[in-house]
Order: C-alpha cells, then structure tokens, then sequence
C-alpha cells in the first residue's frame, strides 16, 4: 500500500512536470511539499481545473479577438468603398468643371479671335466704302430736299378763279411736281451708279488673299 502511494505520487509527479514549464511549476512543486499523497492530487486537479479555465478563456478571448478583427475588417472595407466612391464623385465634378472652365476659356478666346478677325475685316471694307459713300452723300442730301419740296407741291392749293386760270394753275403744280420727281429719279440714278461701283470694289476685294486668309479664319472659327 505504501508502494503503491509513492507510485502515484511519483506519478502526479511526472504530471506535474510538464504543466510547470507553462504554469510556474517551482509554485505548484512547493505547494505538494510535504502534503499527503490525497493532498497532493487535489492540489494539482486544482491548478489543472485552473489552467483549463485559463486555456477555456483564452480560447474564448482568441476567437472574439479574431470576430472583431473580422468585423473591424469588414467596416474598414465599408468605409474604403465608401471613401472609393466619393473620391471618384469629387474626381468627376473636378473633370466636369475643369471641362466647363476649358470651354468657357476656349469659347472666350474664340469670341475674341472672331471680334479681331470681324474688325479688320470690316476695316478694309470700310476703306473700300468710304470714297464712294462721301460721293452719294450730298447727292442723298439733294434727293431729300427734293422729296421734301415733292411734297409741298403735290399739297398746295391752287387759288379759286376762272377756269383758264385754275387748269393752267393745276397744270403748273403738275409739271413742277413732274420735274421735281424726274430730278428725285436721276439723283437715285447716280446713287445707283456709285453703288454698283462700290459693289465692284468690294468685289476685288474680296479676291486679295489677304482678304481670303481672314475670311477663312473666321469661317474656321464658325464666326458669325
């Protein structure tokens, strides 16, 4: 009997001494120290039930651990998604209005370019013009006077009297009313031929290359 309890001490013993390495053993050791073999085995099923309890909870913590790194991951993915998205929603507004800042500056500088080209465009035309516009004016200035006297004629009355008097009175508006007319028609006349010969003019113009080199850059800008 006594055999048979040193045996199991001894075995308790063995037990005991693979646990220690992990679970400070030099602490359980003294603890058996002069205990009974019965004493011995509840000390050690006290700190194998302690240790269980200590791998128990840290199997519980690991796997928690590991379910809130998995759903801290998860919420991290989210949140990158997210900020994924509204990086390429600000991408997108910023193209959009450096895009609509381009066409503006494009569309500007067009409008500029075609008021240049239209300006000397107009210059020569101008220069073309303005020898034949300074000879209608005063003929334009005459036509008017004439319409102006036109009119006074063909709303004078003619004074009351005997017949002879009256027809010759009336026939005397009508022929002044008559010269005045053909002398409104042989001024338009004039103005008619210094028009045709400014349109000539204008014509040659036209055909210069330096008149042809605007007018392509301007149908290249679609100018107005």
């Amino acid at each position: 009997m006594f055999t048979y309890k040193k045996l199991a001490v001894l075995g308790l013993g063995v037990l005991l001494g693979v646990p220690s390495v992990s679970m400070a053993g030099s602490f359980t050791v003294s603890l058996i120290q002069g205990k009974t073999p019965a004493e011995a085995v509840q000390i050690i099923a006290e700190q194998i039930d302690l240790l269980t309890g200590r791998v128990a909870s840290l199997e519980d913590k690991q796997a928690q651990l590991e379910a809130d790194v998995s759903q801290n991951k998860s919420d991290t993915e989210i949140e990158i998604e997210r900020l994924n998205a509204e990086n390429e929603n600000l991408r997108l507004k910023a193209d959009a209005a450096l895009t609509g800042t381009a066409e503006t500056r494009a569309s500007e500088a067009r409008r500029k370019q075609c008021s240049e080209l239209g300006a000397q465009i107009q210059t020569k035309e101008n220069a073309v013009r303005a020898p034949f516009e300074a000879q209608m004016k005063p003929i334009q200035d005459e036509i008017r006077a004439l319409s102006v006297q036109l009119q006074q004629q063909n709303s004078s009355s003619v004074e009351a009297g005997n017949t002879e008097d009256y027809q010759a009175q009336l026939n005397a508006r009508i022929e002044a009313a008559k010269t005045t007319r053909a002398q409104i028609d042989a001024k338009r006349g004039e103005i008619d031929a210094i028009s045709l010969k400014m349109e000539k003019s204008l014509d040659t113009l036209h055909a210069t290359t330096d008149f042809k080199t605007l007018q392509d850059k301007a149908n290249s800008l679609l100018c107005a």
